[in-house]
């Protein structure tokens, strides 16, 4: 009976990091500032290590997430939103 009931705790948070996954900026002006964000990420990224620059070049595609909201109790989890990158491009949620 123990076993089913954490069977079932670990069901039902899955589902509900799930079910949050899905939260892309709604607007364009969202959009925007999510892009200008994960810009300024890297930048800053950038200035404090040099050798990433050569590592994001060599790379086909990266992903930037500005901003990361974490908690947890027993269980952890977090979300956040950001900007995929290929070969140096940003993608338009």
């Amino acid at each position: 009976m123990k076993a089913i009931t954490c069977m079932a705790v670990v069901v039902i948070v899955v589902a509900a990091l799930l079910v949050g996954c899905a939260t892309a900026p709604a607007s364009r002006a969202e959009q925007d500032t999510l892009l200008a964000e994960a810009s300024s990420t890297m930048q800053q990224m950038r200035a404090q290590d040099p050798s990433l620059a050569e590592l994001v070049r060599r790379g086909y595609g990266d992903t930037v997430f500005p901003k990361v909201t974490k908690g947890g109790l027993i269980v952890g989890g977090a979300h956040g939103q950001g900007v995929v990158y290929e070969q140096g491009a940003a993608h338009r949620l």
